[in-house]
């Protein structure tokens, strides 16, 4: 019978033990969810005691027929651009014929080695039970997943989603567009050099209601609201005509600050010190962040996006 065992990268790195193709593997596995695999039962392996109690899991001895170091992805998550989940779908898969002790002569890194084990047919493996810790895991992303898709309906969700296929239509040529079927995020990444990105995102994370807003390295925070989106939409023409800037500042203030200026600006909305008026111009000015790799970069005036 054959199975699949995932040996964790760091595992390995850790202290695992050399192995090779025809060779004898031997590891503790706890199985992995019927429901992912796609051909043969999978396993991953336990060498810690990090195991749930409930979970079971012991050793299993077999024949190595095949080794693949797997190099693993990560996904952009719209309208989060400092945020990357991990993408399993998208590793790329290597051949390898062995795998030294500690991982100590790879010249790849690779995340798993995903190994082809054949074990006697009348072994007795682990059966999956899903964790107490990963139901409450899962169970929390999808009531947060349930919000989000509810916000998406209500008078501000409804603003912000049309705000979205207004500016996706508009945009489609001119930006690398990554939009959230879930939420109501976007992100624009221009396809022209020295332009600004942009990203927003609504989120609650059973707090305040917010709308994350990120124009090239300037980020703010404001209340989900229809004044809000209305200062959204200007943000996303500023953008794309290219009026934002960055310059670095020392002394009193020391660090990066993004400026982008709202034109025809008709929002009331006080966003206090995040914003100077100034005839029919508002502008948005970042937090400043130190980045010492800009020092001597001047001011920096991003172009529009077409």
């Amino acid at each position: 019978m054959l199975i699949e065992v995932k040996v964790a990268g760091w595992e390995q790195r850790c202290c695992g033990e050399a192995f090779a193709v025809g060779g004898v593997g031997s590891w503790n596995v706890i199985a992995d969810d019927p429901a992912q695999t796609v051909h043969l039962s999978t396993f991953h392996t336990e060498q810690h005691g990090q195991a749930e109690p409930e979970v079971p899991n012991w050793s299993v001895e077999g024949t190595i027929r095949a080794i693949d170091g797997l190099v693993g992805q990560h996904a952009r998550v719209p309208g989060r651009p400092g945020m990357l989940v991990w993408a399993e779908d998208r590793s790329k898969s290597y051949p390898m014929e062995s795998v030294t002790a500690e991982g100590e002569d790879d010249d790849q890194y690779y995340d798993t080695y995903l190994v082809t084990l054949e074990v006697p047919d009348d072994f007795l493996l682990p059966d999956y039970v899903e964790s107490e810790w990963s139901i409450r895991r899962r169970e929390a992303e999808a009531a947060r997943r349930a919000r989000s898709r509810a916000a998406m309906t209500d008078e501000v969700g409804r603003e912000l989603e049309a705000l979205a296929d207004q500016a996706q239509t508009r945009f489609a040529r001119a930006a690398d567009i990554l939009r959230d079927t879930d939420s109501s995020a976007i992100s624009f990444r221009p396809h022209a050099q020295y332009t600004a990105d942009l990203h927003w995102a609504r989120v609650d994370d059973q707090g305040p209601d917010l709308i994350q807003v990120e124009v090239a390295d300037g980020s703010w925070t404001i209340p989900a609201s229809l004044e809000s989106v209305a200062e959204l939409r200007g943000v996303l023409e500023s953008a794309s005509a290219g009026r934002v800037e960055e310059r670095f500042e020392g002394r009193p203030v020391l660090g990066l600050i993004t400026t982008v200026t709202i034109r025809d600006f008709r929002s009331d909305v006080d966003r206090g010190s995040d914003l100077k008026a100034g005839g029919r111009e508002r502008k948005w000015v970042s937090t400043p962040g130190s980045m010492d790799s800009r020092k001597t970069s001047g001011v920096r005036i991003f172009r529009p996006w077409s």
